[in-house]
């Protein structure tokens, strides 16, 4: 089920967040950029929950991943690396792709890690650049939806 996150689910994501990148992009990223990645993040600084941009992905057994989303961009996508390849990524694509395609456009824009941007493109988004910051490199992408 994919519901509006709460301030309640905070740490929550901070907990599932922090063990997504660590687990999933150590193939693509050195140990000192996934600690710059992870450095200084806390639940309280998950903004957009407050503004209602914040989504997640819970079963019985609770949150298995969360995603961010506003008009135009999908901000974030995270799922638990223990229950990666069941659907739950592409659960929360989905509804980021409804969340972001609410302006006139239909451009959706994101920043991939480069460990997601085959998983992006399986559903059609396009590399259209690339980037580097304080965590790293990544591809910024996009699709144009009808």
């Amino acid at each position: 089920m994919i519901r509006n996150a709460t301030t309640e689910d905070a740490q929550s994501i901070h907990e599932l967040h922090t063990r997504s990148v660590r687990s999933l992009c150590k193939e693509h990223y050195s140990e000192e950029q996934i600690t710059a990645w992870l450095t200084g993040r806390t639940p309280e600084g998950y903004r957009g929950i407050a503004r209602n941009e914040m989504f997640v992905f819970e079963d019985d057994e609770g949150i298995k991943g969360f995603g961010h989303a506003i008009a135009g961009e999908i901000l974030a996508i995270f799922v638990d690396p223990d229950s990666i390849n069941q659907g739950i990524g592409t659960d929360i694509l989905k509804h980021a792709i409804k969340l972001a395609t609410t302006d006139q456009t239909g451009l959706v824009k994101l920043k991939s890690t480069l460990n997601a941007s085959g998983f992006y493109s399986h559903f059609g988004f396009k590399v259209v650049g690339k980037g580097a910051d304080q965590n790293g490199p990544y591809l910024i992408m996009e699709k144009k939806f009808n």
